[in-house]
Formats: C-alpha cells, sequence, structure tokens
C-alpha cells in the first residue's frame, strides 16, 4: 500500500505548467530551511542520497518540516510524518533516460513541481 500512495503522491505533485509556489508553502519552507532555493538545494541532496524515495513531510508532533531518504516503501520514514511532495528515486524512474545521471533527473524533477498541489497539501495539514 505504501508503494502505492507514494506514487500518488509522486505524480500529482508534478505538472506540465509550473506556477511559482504560493506564499503559504513558500514562508514555511524559508521558515524551517532559510529560503526555499536553500530547501531545494536540501531536497535534491536528499533525493540522490536516497535509493527509493526522497520526501518533504510535516512532523505531526513538532509540526516542522523534514526532507527525509527512503530506500524502501517502509524503511526511512518518520513516524506520524506526513508527505507533501514525494520523489520517487528508484532506478526504474530515471534509468531509459538518464542512465547513472540521477541528480540531472533530481534536477529536472524539481523544474516541474506542481506548486498549486504541494500549497494545497500544506494548508490542508495545517488546518
Amino acid at each position: 500500500m505504501n508503494s502505492v500512495l507514494l506514487h500518488e503522491l509522486y505524480f500529482d505533485g508534478l505538472t506540465a505548467k509550473p506556477a511559482d509556489p504560493q506564499e503559504d508553502v513558500r514562508a514555511a519552507l524559508a521558515k524551517r530551511f532559510g529560503s526555499l532555493d536553500r530547501w531545494i538545494e536540501d531536497f535534491k541532496a536528499t533525493c540522490v542520497a536516497a535509493a527509493g524515495w526522497g520526501v518533504l513531510a510535516r512532523d505531526v508532533v513538532n509540526a516542522k518540516l523534514y526532507n527525509v531518504a527512503s530506500d524502501l516503501h517502509d524503511v526511512g520514514v518518520i513516524w506520524l510524518g506526513q508527505p507533501v511532495l514525494v520523489c520517487d528515486v528508484y532506478e526504474h524512474t530515471f534509468y531509459v533516460d538518464y542512465q547513472n545521471r540521477k541528480q540531472e533527473y533530481v534536477n529536472k524533477f524539481v523544474q516541474f513541481l506542481d506548486w498549486n498541489e504541494i500549497n494545497r497539501r500544506w494548508l490542508a495539514l495545517n488546518q
């Protein structure tokens, strides 16, 4: 089930025509990581380090955002973590187009984030 849910979050978090991030999620990322750009760099590094998933998650207990690397569908997750953004970094996801150039795939991934969906998820978690 984790695999199905993570894939749904992954695909639903992408768009062919990305917009700029809304102020709600931009402010939350800047507060936690220093700036949107610093979060993007940290998220990309997390994705490259992971063998399975890179996840931006909100912790239910302290309400902080974390970039989490997960090597399997059920390993590396934070308990009570609520996913805001998910990047599939299993080799099958990028190998046909990028071969061993995982960094290029991750760089391209962040260019097509559906900030409307990410902001919607963020607002839903903070109600």
